[in-house]
């Protein structure tokens, strides 16, 4: 039986990784202390039980668009009755910034950014708090809709038991490394190379066709057309189940996670998520490096030009296949990602934002 306000109801309809690790969240949410029992309602439709409302104390409503909105609204309009907060979380940046635009031309959604922007505006006085996977998103929110509703920070928390953790030290040099990609290969197009400008395309052929790498590409069921010339070559990995992603990271037993990523506004307002993927599956990141990326944890090694030629890069490998250079940088990760564990801390900053006030829940 419940008692007192010890209720959180949870709606996320996004299926990205981002996504599914914020509402996978919550599962692990009860293994922290609290006054009163935590329970969850992940639901995908609003809920109107009278006695549920009455014992909950936070709605926690993820990427508020289209009925997403709407879900803002009917709680908005219930939560003096019932005593709760309205809590909105974002991951991305999908709303419009002074009229521009913002979604890459290559992204494979389409999104009307300057309706979401508008969308935003119409939820805002529902909101007692937006959540923030950035401090970037963070600014970008405030520069756009100011700051007539709090705004917190609460990063992407990794969970240690889909990941585990690859410890991967050398004592030799790598003559032939393995080269893993775990991004999308739609963010390509041969008129707008996306998330793959600079040297990357052309050095993945360059150096399977001469050898130098064993490349693993997560190819969304098909063949990445740009990588066609060397397709024989590759190891291809097919519709992983997001549970099953870690895992199969860790099995492919990769010396570098390869993560390019374009230098526009969308980019940078995103995770550092797979800087920890690599950090946990004992991988050394190869990232696209600009201002305000989600890089800027990563080694110095780490951290890729887009402006560099194909020799650059490869020359980086080079030399990041040396042992002291490798170490380097895979310790510089491995201490990276115990701030990022889901278990642990993650657990207790997810639940005071959720909670805010509401509860007193002990660090």
């Amino acid at each position: 039986m419940l008692t007192g306000k010890n209720l959180i109801i949870l709606h996320s309809k996004c299926n990205s990784m981002c996504g599914l690790l914020r509402r996978y969240a919550v599962q692990q949410l009860g293994a922290v202390g609290c006054t009163g029992d935590i329970e969850f309602v992940v639901s995908p439709e609003v809920v109107r039980d009278e006695y549920v409302l009455k014992h909950t104390v936070a709605v926690v409503i993820g990427r508020p668009f289209g009925t997403g909105a709407e879900f803002v609204a009917y709680y908005g309009r219930l939560k003096k009755k019932h005593n709760f907060r309205v809590v909105i979380d974002y991951d991305d940046l999908l709303w419009d910034i002074q009229g521009k635009n913002l979604i890459p031309s290559y992204n494979n959604v389409n999104i009307d950014t300057v309706y979401a922007g508008k969308t935003i505006e119409g939820c805002l006085k529902y909101v007692d708090e937006v959540i923030v996977s950035t401090v970037y998103l963070g600014r970008c929110w405030t520069t756009r809709f100011g700051r007539s509703v709090p705004v917190r920070l609460v990063p992407n928390f990794i969970p240690h038991s889909w990941y585990g953790r690859r410890k991967h030290r050398i004592t030799d040099r790598i003559s032939k490394p393995v080269v893993v990609y775990g991004g999308s290969c739609t963010h390509y197009a041969p008129s707008d190379p996306g998330d793959f400008a600079g040297p990357w395309v052309d050095w993945m052929i360059d150096a399977v066709t001469n050898d130098r790498i064993e490349l693993h590409m997560f190819d969304n069921g098909r063949v990445a057309k740009f990588l066609e010339p060397v397709a024989d070559k590759i190891v291809h990995h097919y519709q992983v189940s997001p549970l099953d992603w870690g895992a199969t990271l860790r099995e492919t037993e990769g010396d570098f996670f390869m993560a390019p990523l374009a230098d526009n506004v969308f980019n940078k307002a995103k995770s550092n998520l797979k800087l920890l993927e690599a950090s946990a599956t004992g991988m050394v990141l190869l990232g696209s490096s600009f201002e305000d990326g989600p890089y800027e944890e990563a080694h110095e090694l780490s951290k890729i030009d887009n402006s560099w030629s194909v020799d650059q890069l490869q020359s980086r490998i080079d030399e990041l296949c040396e042992p002291d250079n490798y170490n380097a940088a895979i310790g510089h990760q491995e201490a990276l990602i115990d701030r990022y564990w889901l278990e642990g801390v993650g657990v207790t900053k997810i639940l005071k934002a959720w909670c805010g006030p509401w509860l007193e829940v002990k660090s």
